[in-house]
């Protein structure tokens, strides 16, 4: 191989990995990109997940009240009509009986 050639080799083998290093350098630089984006995207579905983990929460504490205050209600109610019965059956009560004597024969015994 003559100077020449060797200049020439030596050269286009810079010139290749300079080439290759820079096709390196985007494709690393896309990749980051890429990266960052998905990470952006993914921040934002973490984000739309707790907001909708917060409005659950608030739901379901909103039903639970709901449902506190209706029983309640009920509880209020029955006591009430609880009272209400036993007021009428006080009024409604007839006098007891006078006792009645009973006596048991029992036949076949001599008794």
């Amino acid at each position: 191989m003559s100077e020449t050639e060797m200049i020439v080799s030596i050269v286009a083998l810079g010139c290749g990995t300079g080439i290759a290093c820079s096709f390196l350098s985007t494709i690393r630089t896309a990749l980051t990109r890429r990266l960052e984006r998905g990470k952006d995207d993914l921040l934002a579905e973490i984000r739309a997940l707790r907001d909708d983990v917060r409005q659950l929460r608030q739901q379901n504490n909103e039903v639970i009240l709901s449902l506190d205050t209706g029983l309640d209600h009920v509880s209020r109610r029955v006591t009430h009509l609880e009272g209400t019965q036993r007021e009428g059956t006080q009024r409604q009560q007839p006098l007891p009986a006078a006792p009645v004597e009973t006596s048991v024969e029992l036949v076949g015994t001599g008794r």
